[in-house]
């Protein structure tokens, strides 16, 4: 499947393999995931409400809308995480046995807490 993204320029850094839905794709070390699942795949994930593909919005870490999985189950935001090698992610595509494995691994593991707005705000009496 064509990318959504094509390489032009920083084609000099370390290539690596990381697994992107089951599959085996070479990166460039430093890549954001957003970058290297959009380098091979033409959307990053579907819509949590419907079946739209779903690309990333703000690309900074601010709006959630590129949240996905390690097949461990764990979420990660795409934007602001880099690749490493040996990384095995899990966009939720329909139709993909790797994405019904991590969905069964994350729904029998502890719940993944997500840091809140409230939770960057001091308690209440203990404000500086």
């Amino acid at each position: 499947m064509a990318g959504a993204f094509q390489r032009l320029a920083d084609t000099g850094r370390r290539a690596i393999e990381i697994s992107i839905d089951g599959d085996a794709v070479q990166v460039l070390e430093g890549d954001t995931l957003l970058t290297a699942i959009l380098l091979h795949h033409d959307h990053l994930r579907l819509s949590d409400i419907g079946e739209e593909p779903r690309a990333g919005f703000c690309l900074m870490g601010a709006c959630q809308d590129c949240w996905i999985s390690e097949s461990n189950g764990k979420r990660l935001r795409a934007c602001t995480t880099y690749v490493r090698a040996g990384l095995a992610i899990v966009t939720g595509r329909p139709n993909q046995p790797v994405a019904e494995t991590a969905t069964r691994q994350a729904a029998a593991s502890e719940p993944v807490e997500t840091p809140t707005q409230s939770d960057a705000l001091p308690a209440e009496g203990n404000a500086p």
